[in-house]
């Protein structure tokens, strides 16, 4: 459960947090969920930035759904990488990153609860029920300090690519600071 700063316990008004107390929020093992839309489009190479993470997270899950599909013919080179203002940690495989080109279904998921050596895969309800990805390996990720860090979806479209998607991610902050939102 978790209040606002409107709500009362008792009848007093909650106007601060106290750690451990029955009024704070608890974070167990489901995690805090953030969400944000993005459009895929654009020719050659792209880099979207999805959410910024502050502090350190323990990431649980991170999916996207397929929200809307104009053209999705060219659709490849899908990965997830933590960008620092510098350089990119992969969190996913980019060795081998998933093309979804050829997409159609609107509601088709990608998936990403494994190891950073497991690359995300597709799951298209028409075509595929299963899935293949079984090291369900929590991914830890901290800010850089003094630096904007945030999660990537990188990937390549063309002129025509339009596909929207809507990124999900749960977490749960290790630290006082950690949060992760949408960018």
């Amino acid at each position: 459960m978790q209040f606002d700063n409107t709500a009362q316990v008792l009848g007093t008004p909650i106007t601060s947090w106290t750690t451990n107390s029955p009024n704070a929020y608890l974070a167990r093992g489901e995690g805090i969920k953030v969400s944000k839309t993005n459009v895929c489009n654009g020719n050659g190479a792209q880099t979207d930035n999805i959410f910024t993470i502050t502090g350190t997270v323990k990431i649980l899950d991170i999916w996207a759904e397929f929200t809307q599909i104009t053209n999705g013919t060219v659709l490849s080179g899908n990965s997830l990488g933590l960008y620092d203002g510098t350089a990119t940690l992969e969190i996913t495989d980019s060795g081998a990153p998933l093309d979804l080109s050829g997409v159609t279904e609107v509601g088709g998921v990608i998936y990403k609860g494994g190891a950073s050596a497991t690359v995300a895969l597709l799951q298209i309800r028409n075509n595929v029920g299963a899935l293949a990805d079984t090291m369900m390996t929590p991914v830890y990720l901290a800010k850089k300090v003094g630096a904007t860090t945030t999660i990537q979806h990188l990937f390549t479209g063309n002129a025509d690519t339009n596909v929207s998607m809507t990124w999900y991610l749960r977490y749960i902050p290790l630290t006082a600071d950690g949060a992760v939102v949408a960018a």
